[in-house]
């Protein structure tokens, strides 16, 4: 049984890593393109296969800084939880709550920029090989 829930974990991961790969421009096409979510998932779909093939390459990864700032906040609760862990829960809160939402933050943008970029426009500061070096090319 424990063997099922690892596979079970471990089909759902795939999912979920295919679900990312498929919506990853879904909110620039919405935004810029105006078009309805199965329109948006579609055309995502679509410039993946286009540009970059079906793999995504690791280069930038906002899943690390998540995880720092996750293990920040729970180093510092566990510092200060023998002074007085109310302290140290809410200052936890404030860095994990902060890096969560600076991450998707700073995503949203990276994602709108390499859309731009996938369709010739201004990326604004990005350099354009830091956002072409973004996926592994279809060869």
């Amino acid at each position: 049984i424990s063997n099922q829930g690892r596979i079970g974990e471990f089909v759902a991961s795939l999912i979920g890593g295919a679900w990312s790969i498929l919506t990853f421009f879904v909110v620039p096409i919405a935004i810029y393109e105006e078009k309805s979510v199965f329109g948006s998932i579609k055309e995502s779909l679509r410039i993946m296969k286009a540009k970059w093939g079906e793999s995504l390459g690791g280069n930038f990864s906002f899943g690390i800084i998540r995880l720092i700032g996750i293990l920040a906040g729970v180093g510092i609760f566990m510092l200060l939880q023998s002074i007085n862990p109310i302290i140290g829960a809410v200052i936890a809160g404030i860095i994990i709550i902060g890096t969560l939402t600076i991450t998707a933050a700073a995503k949203t943008v990276f994602v709108a920029a390499v859309y731009n970029r996938v369709n010739d426009k201004n990326t604004g500061l990005f350099e354009s090989d830091t956002l072409d070096g973004s996926f592994i090319t279809r060869r």
